[in-house]
């Protein structure tokens, strides 16, 4: 457990609250807490980006890009939680914070951005490449 980064969650949260929605944390819903909590991981995924993209251009890494016309993602934030390791220092920083990650979890919409199985496949296949730590990323398009 990084001590260090359940502080940092703790501060981007507020930080959030404060600067995206004017509200502290005992005037804050749910969905703020949500969204708060959703733009703190965020930060902390493109600080990751920034850094492998970095490491791709030095290295000049191939990329594997999936173009699809749907993606049934489902739900994101606990999937990225565990992709990034940061499963137990967020659940953490959100309980030091009085927040059960379990009830502001239920603010996610279904990200299902088609209707079928194309839609299901496209996502199975990303996490396959995401697993197998592929340099991977999709694009969807919508007609």
């Amino acid at each position: 457990m990084n001590r260090n980064l359940v502080e940092e969650l703790k501060k981007k949260i507020l930080l959030h609250l404060q600067s995206n929605f004017a509200k502290e944390l005992s005037d804050a819903t749910k969905l703020d807490l949500y969204q708060s909590f959703v733009y703190a991981i965020r930060d902390i995924l493109i600080e990751k980006w920034i850094k492998t993209k970095k490491e791709y251009n030095k290295t000049k890494a191939k990329s594997v890009c999936y173009l699809s016309m749907e993606f049934l993602m489902g739900r994101a934030l606990v999937n990225a939680l565990i992709n990034l390791g940061l499963y137990d220092e967020g659940s953490l920083a959100l309980k030091e914070l009085g927040i059960n990650l379990k009830e502001i979890e239920e603010n996610e919409q279904d990200a299902g951005l088609g209707n079928g199985g194309l839609g299901r496949l496209a996502a199975c296949f990303l996490d396959s490449l995401t697993t197998l730590e592929y340099p991977a990323f999709w694009i969807w398009h919508k007609i």
